[in-house]
C-alpha cells in the first residue's frame, strides 16, 4: 500500500499510470484506476490530452505494443499478456462486487468515498494485491488518517510532497501564486487553496464546510463520545433513499436534551427486503422511521408499487418528510448538531461501522463549492459522497424541527403495531422556530 499526499500539478495521476502499465507486465490480473466519480473518469484521464505530448493521457503510459483491444465505452484497456486496465469511479463501488483486482488506484482519494476503500481491502488481501492512493490534501479528513495509519509500516508507504519539496516550481512562482490566490478569493479562501494545493497541508481550512462551526463546537464542548443502545429509550431513523447511490440510515435516540446518534447503516444496490432484515437484526425498539421527500418514488416496489407500501408489508412504517428548500434543511441541520452527541470510540476502530467516526468525517467534509471564477460559493452543497450521509442527518434535523409529539404516548414499531391510522402533524419549520424562541411571559406579563 502506498498513500502519496502530493500537491497540485506533481504528476499524481502520471506515476500511478506508469506504475499500472509495469505492474501488468509482470502480473497477469485486472487493474483499476478509480477516481471519485465515473463522469469525472472519463474527461479527467480517458478523454483528456496531456499539453507535453499531444497524447491522451493513458496513451502515455500505454504504448500501442502492448495492447490487444480498447474499450470506449467501458473505458477499458487490454493487454496482449492477458492483464485488463480500466477506469471507473468509486462513487459506485457495490457495483463492481465479484470482481477480483490485483492492482487499485484510487485518484483524488481525500475526494473519494472512504466505504470503497473498505469495500476492496479484503479483496486484495485475498489475492495479494495492492492499493495506491494519490490526492493533494483536504484536511485532516479520512485521506489524512488514512496516511497516519500506513506511515512506518514496513509493507506500506507513505509521502507528503509540497511544490517546495518537488521544485516543479520556483520560489518566486509560489510567491506570485500565493499573492493572485490571495487578490482573486481574498485572504482566508486564497491562503486556504494556496496551502492546500501547493503546500500539502493537513491544516489548511475545508473550503465551504456547510457544518464546521457547529461541528467545531460539538468536538469542543466533548460531545462526541462513546455512546451505546440505551434500552430505556425507543429508537428513530433517518434515511437518505438511494438505490444506485448510497442508500443511508442514522439511528438515533433522544435522551434528555440531547439527541444522539449512537448507530449507522449504508449501503447500494439493495432493495428495502434488505434493510427490513438489517433493522430486524438489531435489538431496537422503534419509534420512528423519518423518510425524506422522495420516499414516494417508485424504485423500491415491484408492479407500480411505492416505496412507502412497500416498507409497510415489510414492516417498517415511515413518515415522510415533506420538500423544503436546501437553506431551510440546512438549518435544521445545524440545530440538530447544536443538540447532538455523537458515537466516537476512544481508540480508532477496526469496523467503521463500530462507531460513528465515519459519520462525523462525512458530516464535517460536506461543503459549497467554490466557483473560482465567479469568486462566489455554489448555492447549495456539492453533491458528492458525504451528501447522502448529510442529507440523512438533515432529515432527521427537519423532524425534529416539526416535532409535536412530545409528551404524548410513544408507539413503537414491530412487535405487529399497526400505526396505519397515526397522522402527522407537519406544521411548518418556521412556525416551529417562532414559537420555540417567542419569549415567555408570566401572569403579569
Amino acid at each position: 500500500t502506498a498513500v502519496l499526499a502530493w500537491h497540485r500539478r506533481a504528476g499524481k495521476d502520471e506515476v500511478a499510470l506508469h506504475n499500472a502499465a509495469i505492474k501488468a507486465m509482470q502480473r497477469v490480473g485486472n487493474y483499476w484506476h478509480l477516481l471519485p466519480m465515473q463522469e469525472q473518469a472519463r474527461r479527467a484521464l480517458w478523454e483528456s490530452v496531456n499539453p507535453k505530448t499531444g497524447r491522451v493521457r493513458w496513451k502515455d503510459a500505454f504504448p500501442d505494443e502492448i495492447i490487444q483491444h480498447v474499450d470506449n465505452q467501458g473505458m477499458k484497456v487490454t493487454f496482449k499478456n492477458g492483464s485488463t486496465w480500466q477506469l471507473l469511479g468509486s462513487d459506485n463501488y457495490n457495483s463492481l462486487v465479484g470482481t477480483t483486482p490485483v492492482g487499485m488506484t484510487f485518484s483524488e482519494a481525500a475526494l473519494g468515498d472512504p466505504m470503497a476503500y473498505a469495500f476492496f481491502r479484503p479483496i486484495l488481501l485475498e489475492n495479494n494485491g495492492w492499493s495506491v492512493h494519490i490526492s493533494s490534501t483536504r484536511g485532516r479528513n479520512h485521506f489524512y488518517k488514512l496516511f497516519k495509519t500506513y506511515e512506518g509500516q514496513p509493507d506500506a508507504f507513505t509521502e507528503v510532497l509540497s511544490a517546495e519539496d518537488t521544485g516543479i516550481f520556483t520560489a518566486l512562482q509560489l510567491a506570485m501564486e500565493r499573492k493572485v490566490y490571495i487578490d482573486l478569493y481574498g485572504s482566508a479562501i486564497g491562503n486556504a487553496l494556496f496551502e492546500q494545493e501547493f503546500l500539502s497541508s493537513w491544516d489548511a481550512a475545508i473550503i465551504g464546510s456547510v457544518f464546521g462551526s457547529e461541528l467545531k463546537r460539538l468536538r469542543k464542548e466533548g460531545r462526541a463520545l462513546p455512546l451505546r443502545y440505551d434500552p430505556r429509550y425507543p429508537v428513530d431513523t433517518s434515511w437518505d433513499i438511494g438505490v444506485g447511490d448510497t442508500n443511508v440510515i442514522l439511528f438515533w435516540q433522544r435522551v434528555g436534551n440531547f439527541e444522539r446518534l449512537f448507530d449507522w447503516y449504508a449501503s447500494s444496490d439493495t432493495g428495502i427486503e434488505h434493510y427490513a432484515e438489517i433493522l430486524a437484526s438489531k435489538p431496537y425498539f422503534y419509534l420512528n422511521h423519518i423518510g425524506p421527500h422522495d420516499i414516494e418514488n417508485r424504485e423500491w416496489g415491484t408492479n407500480g408499487v411505492g416505496r412507502m407500501a412497500t416498507a409497510k408489508k415489510l414492516g417498517v412504517h415511515f413518515k415522510r418528510m415533506p420538500k423544503y428548500s436546501k437553506g431551510d434543511s440546512i438549518a435544521c441541520g445545524a440545530r440538530l448538531i447544536n443538540m447532538m452527541q455523537i458515537n466516537v470510540a476512544d481508540d480508532p476502530v477496526d469496523d467503521p461501522m463500530d462507531d460513528c467516526t465515519f459519520i462525523l468525517d462525512a458530516f464535517e467534509q460536506y461543503h459549497f463549492k467554490f466557483d473560482r471564477e465567479r469568486k462566489v460559493m455554489s448555492r447549495n452543497p456539492e453533491h458528492d459522497w458525504t451528501s447522502h450521509y448529510s442529507d440523512a442527518l438533515m432529515t432527521r434535523g427537519l423532524f425534529v424541527a416539526e416535532d409535536t409529539t412530545l409528551g404524548r404516548p410513544l408507539a413503537l414499531q414491530g412487535r405487529g403495531v399497526d400505526l396505519s391510522a397515526q397522522q402527522y402533524d407537519q406544521t411548518r419549520i418556521r412556525d416551529i422556530f417562532a414559537r420555540q424562541n417567542r419569549k415567555r411571559t408570566g401572569a403579569w406579563g
